[in-house]
């Protein structure tokens, strides 16, 4: 090969510092080898370089000389780009042990974050389908006094804010009406909304077909008009689009098809989603008139950009206590927050969601140091190719380059491979998860691989890369690199990179610590939920939802026939016990609730009487569910419409307003001081709790169905085996009653029970699957430094063992040189955990964030993990052959 000019390069060397030449010198053999310069050119770029860099010491000032441009130096770097594209990929395919140990490792961390990435933005990120979406604002009731949460406004506070306010744009309402759609092959349940005239105007949405509410269509006496979400129509109608005109029957009532809705139309809804939707027809003034027995209704508004949402708080704010102070007896202590109907599902699952996106970023910093620590060895043992490489011209620069660029290789094939991964894992996600969530959660249908994962992902490749790549290159290049042709390379690289790598593994083992301490909190509480009783037996029981239609049951006699009917022929079918219909069944989502006074206690002020949940239940309810009686009685056949009115409470309602007292006689009256009811305590049951395993017992009343029917009741029906074995034979007992009645929400109460507890359950498993991952990784980081390092050294343990070392002496060498770095990464570890699981005390539940049992347990499985990983490189260096180890020098 043609030498450069030998004095120039030589002055070059001379005049110039270190950094400079090896910069300026490396540009220049570059371009020479590669045929770019000639021989004077060569001498005008040095000489050029060595005058500049003259300058820079006069001036003061540091830094590198810049070599005059050559114009054909951006095709030279492109080509030499290519170059080392194709040579590092002609490498990783000459190691595929190396190449796939390294995608394997990266892929599981990117493939993680992105199916968890893809969770976070359907939940959190991605806007509402709605227009300009984040001035879409839930109005939410709550006790001004005590700061309790309530979901719904009266009417009369939705049209008193509709009128008032000049902040909000326009306000709308909507509630859940479940409508019985007859015609066709079978009746079926839909799930119904009545909404006011505006509401999809306020969301900004246009039905696919047809248009949606005209004004006239929400005032008393206006047409029957219904809106069908896209899933009915396909369902129900086949796709039809002629379908808007044609009438179909809710509630025995005629309403005429005005449109169908996009098919991602999300209705902001927090029990069900919309089957079809109604106008809601109110009269403003009447609902005013009548503030003391107005029905409630969820109300949305949208906020006024220009405003936001303080703003609009404070009118808010305004406007409730001028009502309250005008209307005491029906608005004291009523409040309304301002919450962007975006945020609502964060309240919720951001604390569940913050654990497992941090785990799983955890475990990607694992990858990239397990794939840092197979470079660093790789690029130990790479010193002499290195070497030869500057020998024959290559600059630094020009090497580091090539390193980035096999890392960026790696990273590609890593990210491409952990989207398959995320692919995979978001399938398995979709099919898991509970029906709650797929009724409930905005949304859930975009749970995929969109443009904004795969971008994530592209970006999430390029950080791994750039994490586990330029350390291995900054080490590879940084040295002198002259040594390497004089010298295999010290046993396991030089210090510099024994310390990395043995750093990387102290950061593995810590962050695996604090992976598996926070797991093993989350669990050791979930384990603590599920001993809690509930104040039922959930087991065996089998439930459904009748809602009876207006148009055939519409005297209060008519329901209590066919419910009593129903409950007889359901206890009638073979294997069932006993069966029972209530209002409202525990984890099902909503909940009742009516105001008391005790008739021997002075009332306290209107609109500050206590409140407790209201349940109407049939004689069998009780024994379906294993309520069990405190004293008196349960209800039976005495208790019947016309006669003495009484009521059953619970233990939470007799420790609050009893005392130590017996309310068996007691009377209470329900509702506000303007309504006869003064119903008898009869009984005293046990507590139930109602919406959240852990919640505190609320008060309740019971009263008996025969006395107060309901036109919507959910059955109870206790089993001799698997309750969804039973589904088929209760349907048909209760068709039996009514063949034109359909049934619907079939699934066992355990299924309820267990969907409240989705979120604990999902990230106490996720974490802990993680957490077991990131363990793995840090066994295979610990091993591999080990392995590496017992390979390097088989000529000094050879010299040990010739000199009268025993085997078992290298055994507790290299077993005590491991355990050090476990020890240590597991105390700092301990230490992080101790710091974070504090954030984690509102999440737990009957276990301290500095549990010791758990860190125990924790600290006993790392130093288990870390002798296994010890142990075999250890074993390997004891039965080293002295001879043989000699031989290879």
């Amino acid at each position: 090969m043609k030498r450069p000019p030998v004095v120039a390069a030589l002055l070059l060397r001379i005049c110039l510092p270190r950094d400079a030449y090896d910069a300026v010198a490396g540009d220049l053999d570059e371009s020479w080898h590669e045929g770019a310069l000639s021989r004077r050119r060569y001498w005008r770029l040095a000489l050029a370089s060595m005058l500049a860099c003259a300058a820079a010491r006069k001036r003061g000032t540091a830094g590198t000389p810049r070599i005059a441009a050559d114009p054909r130096k951006g095709e030279r770097g492109m080509r030499s780009l290519a170059q080392d594209v194709v040579y590092g990929a002609r490498l990783l395919r000459r190691n595929p042990g190396f190449t796939a140990a390294a995608v394997a490792t990266l892929a599981l961390g990117i493939g993680a974050n992105s199916a968890i990435f893809s969770v976070v933005n359907v939940v959190s990120l991605q806007p509402l389908a709605y227009h300009d979406s984040q001035n879409v604002a839930l109005l939410r009731a709550f006790n001004v006094d005590t700061g309790a949460e309530g979901f719904a406004l009266r009417l009369p506070d939705f049209v008193e804010l509709r009128r008032q306010s000049t902040v909000l744009d326009d306000v709308a309402a909507y509630a859940y009406w479940s409508a019985s759609l007859t015609g066709g092959d079978m009746p079926e349940r839909a799930q119904a909304y009545h909404v006011t005239a505006n509401t999809f105007e306020l969301l900004g949405v246009m039905p696919l077909l047809g248009r949606g509410f005209l004004p006239e269509e929400g005032v008393p006496g206006g047409p029957n008009a219904a809106v069908l979400s896209h899933g009915l129509w396909v369902r129900r109608f086949g796709a039809d689009p002629s379908v808007v005109g044609r009438d179909i029957t809710l509630d025995g009532r005629a309403f005429t098809i005005v449109g169908v809705m996009p098919r991602r139309f999300e209705f902001p809804v927090f029990n069900f989603k919309g089957d079809l939707w109604a106008p809601m027809q109110i009269d403003p003034d009447a609902v005013l008139a009548g503030r003391s027995t107005s029905p409630s209704a969820v109300v949305i508004a949208r906020v006024r950009a220009e405003a936001g949402y303080a703003a609009a708080q404070a009118e808010v704010d305004a406007i409730m206590r001028r009502l309250a102070a005008e209307y005491p007896d029906t608005n004291r202590s009523r409040g309304a927050r301002v919450i962007e109907l975006g945020r609502l599902d964060d309240e919720v699952l951001a604390p569940a969601l913050l654990i497992v996106a941090a785990t799983v970023a955890v475990i990607l910093v694992l990858a990239c140091a397990n794939v840092a620590n197979l470079l660093l060895a790789r690029g130990t043992a790479r010193q002499r190719e290195l070497a030869v490489r500057a020998a024959l011209g290559a600059g630094r620069w020009r090497l580091a380059r090539q390193m980035i660029v096999e890392s960026l290789l790696i990273g590609a094939a890593g990210g491409a491979a952990g989207l398959v991964l995320a692919f995979f894992a978001l399938d398995a996600l979709r099919a898991a998860l509970p029906e709650i969530v797929w009724t409930t959660m905005p949304n859930v249908d975009a749970l995929r691989l969109d443009r904004a994962t795969l971008s994530f992902t592209a970006g999430l490749s390029l950080l791994a890369s750039l994490l586990f790549g330029l350390a291995p290159a900054w080490s590879a290049v940084r040295g002198q690199l002259q040594g390497g042709l004089r010298e295999s390379g010290a046993a396991g690289g030089s210090r510099g990179n024994r310390r990395l790598r043995a750093s990387l593994v102290v950061l593995q083992v810590a962050l695996s610590t604090a992976l598996l301490a926070t797991a093993g909190l989350l669990v050791k509480s979930y384990q603590r939920q599920l001993l809690i009783d509930p104040g039922f037996d959930a087991r065996q029981v089998l439930t459904m939802t009748i809602s009876l239609p207006d148009n055939r049951y519409a005297s209060q006699e008519s329901r209590l026939r066919f419910f009593e009917e129903a409950a007889r022929r359901v206890s009638e079918v073979p294997g069932v016990s006993s069966a029972g219909f209530v209002n409202v069944l525990p984890f099902s989502t909503y909940n009742r609730g009516t105001r008391f006074t005790i008739d021997d206690v002075p009332p306290p002020e209107p609109g500050r009487e206590p409140g407790a949940a209201y349940r109407v239940v049939t004689t069998g309810y009780f024994d379906a569910l294993r309520i069990p009686l405190r004293r008196g009685r349960l209800f039976d056949s005495r208790d019947r419409l016309g006669g003495d009115r009484v009521v059953i409470v619970n233990d939470a309602l007799v420790r609050r307003h009893f005392g130590g007292h017996d309310p068996i006689g007691s009377r209470v009256h329900l509702g506000r001081s303007d309504t006869p009811e003064s119903p008898t305590i009869v009984g005293v049951v046990g507590d139930v709790r109602h919406d959240e395993i852990t919640e505190t017992a609320y008060p309740e009343i019971y009263l008996p169905a025969q006395q107060a029917p309901q036109s919507m009741m959910m059955l109870a029906a206790r089993t001799a085996g698997d309750p969804g074995t039973f589904a088929q034979a209760v349907r048909t007992a209760i068709q039996a009653v009514d063949p034109e009645q359909p049934v619907y929400h079939v699934k066992p109460l355990q299924q309820s029970v267990d969907e409240s507890l989705v979120l604990q359950v999902s990230a106490a498993g996720m974490t802990g699957l993680f957490s077991i991952v990131a363990l793995v990784l840090a066994a295979v980081g610990t091993y591999g430094v080990l392995s590496y390092a017992v390979g390097q050294q088989q000529r000094e343990f050879g010299v040990r063992l010739a000199l009268g070392a025993r085997p078992r002496d290298l055994l507790a060498l290299v077993v005590s040189r491991g355990l050090r770095l476990v020890l240590s990464g597991a105390a700092l570890g301990v230490a992080c955990a101790l710091g974070v699981t504090r954030l984690m005390a509102g999440i737990l539940y009957g276990v301290r964030p500095a549990d010791p049992s758990t860190y125990l347990a924790v600290s006993a499985a790392i130093a288990l993990v870390g002798v296994v990983a010890c142990g075999i490189p250890a074993w390997r260096a004891s039965r080293t052959e002295p001879m043989a180890a000699l031989r290879v020098e």
